[in-house]
């Protein structure tokens, strides 16, 4: 809804602190909408399609060994289902064409590292299986235990002197010939904002 004057919004989360929103801003509430129901097999299918064009496009490295694809995925706190259904497109695909082999690396943010069990509870056991059965590595990215990484200079775009920023780049990140992401974006449980994988 568009307001013509200023107006206020509590949150949930924290009903004692309101926020004084602009004239003219717009509040986006989520709102049931129905949708087609989509065939799981239609989607690994358009996954796996999209993954080997990628690879065939022009100025691929298709003549130089195997396609590092690396796959980026959310922690438990996230549902898995994009992540479950981009997973098995992976590992169908790495399992019938040796072009490919697969990286997975979760993205943990600043939660801990994942235990033994939160893994298994992820992946579940028969895609544990093909993961060891393809020797796929499973890494996992937190800002409290991070991954080696290599330095990148970018020019800054906020400096009017051609100033630069160092970005660290995680070394899977850098060595992939492909980067896949995948994540649900839901809700907030308190907010009911959406938040993302």
């Amino acid at each position: 809804m568009a307001a013509s004057g200023p107006q206020t919004l509590a949150l949930k989360s924290f009903p004692g602190s309101v926020l004084t929103l602009p004239a003219g801003s717009q509040v986006l509430t989520p709102s049931a909408m129905e949708t087609p129901a989509l065939v799981r097999a239609d989607l690994i299918a358009a996954i796996q399609e999209r993954v080997c064009s990628s690879w065939a496009a022009p100025g691929a490295l298709a003549d130089q060994g195997p396609c590092q694809l690396l796959l980026l995925l959310p922690d438990k706190t996230r549902r898995q289902t994009a992540s479950r259904l981009a997973l098995d497109a992976l590992l169908d695909l790495c399992e019938r064409d040796q072009r490919f082999a697969l990286t997975l690396l979760f993205g943990l943010g600043t939660h801990p590292r994942m235990s033994e069990p939160d893994l298994s509870a992820i992946l579940e056991p028969q895609r544990q299986r093909r993961l060891k059965r393809l020797a796929v590595p499973v890494l996992q990215q937190t800002t409290l235990s991070s991954l080696s990484c290599r330095s990148l200079k970018v020019p800054d775009p906020r400096s009017p002197d051609q100033q630069t920023l160092t970005l660290q780049v995680p070394e899977p990140l850098w060595c992939s010939d492909l980067v896949l992401v995948a994540g649900d974006t839901d809700l907030h449980p308190y907010e009911g904002r959406a938040g993302s994988g």
